[in-house]
């Protein structure tokens, strides 16, 4: 039982820490657009094909 709590707090606090700055960031670059996102997909298509090139 006390696993679960702490695994609960430490998940809200990665949430408090590093996502909810990084949303407050993007969310003017992503609201109300498609190009950000297809910047995005690209990005992680980009970085997912250079990790595999030997």
């Amino acid at each position: 039982m006390i696993g679960v709590c702490l695994v609960v707090l430490l998940t809200l606090a990665v949430h408090q820490w590093l996502v909810e700055p990084f949303a407050a960031l993007l969310h003017p670059l992503l609201h109300g657009s498609w190009a950000p996102w297809a910047l995005l997909l690209l990005g992680v298509w980009l970085f997912a094909g250079s990790r595999r090139s030997p």
